[in-house]
């Protein structure tokens, strides 16, 4: 059985728009498609290092490689590639506050 208690739909979560999405003292990630609707958006829990947990991604999302979100200063998009087992921003970058990070298929 699939243990879901690390995807939370975010109609059930409050988030602020000046920090990442915390509940339970633990921040999280929102990640979902661009054509969805926020309530069918899922929170991952972001590990003390900030890393996600590969495998929990590829349980709702198979296929995926990585992460990727658009930036809204160029409107392209920007990619956190899979490593080791997890996605985690390379040094000097971090994950952003409030936006969506959609699932990256090999092309």
């Amino acid at each position: 059985m699939l243990d879901m208690t690390f995807c939370h739909n975010l109609s059930s979560i409050f988030f602020s728009t000046v920090q990442l999405i915390i509940v339970a003292n633990r921040p999280f990630i929102k990640v979902g498609f661009e054509n969805w609707n926020e309530q069918q958006y899922f929170a991952f829990h972001l590990k003390d290092d900030d890393s996600v947990e590969f495998n929990r991604l590829q349980v709702i999302f198979p296929g995926i490689v990585g992460l990727k979100y658009r930036d809204s200063r160029t409107n392209y998009w920007n990619i956190f590639f899979a490593g080791g087992g997890y996605i985690k921003p390379q040094p000097g970058e971090h994950w952003i506050p409030d936006i969506l990070y959609v699932p990256a298929y090999p092309t």
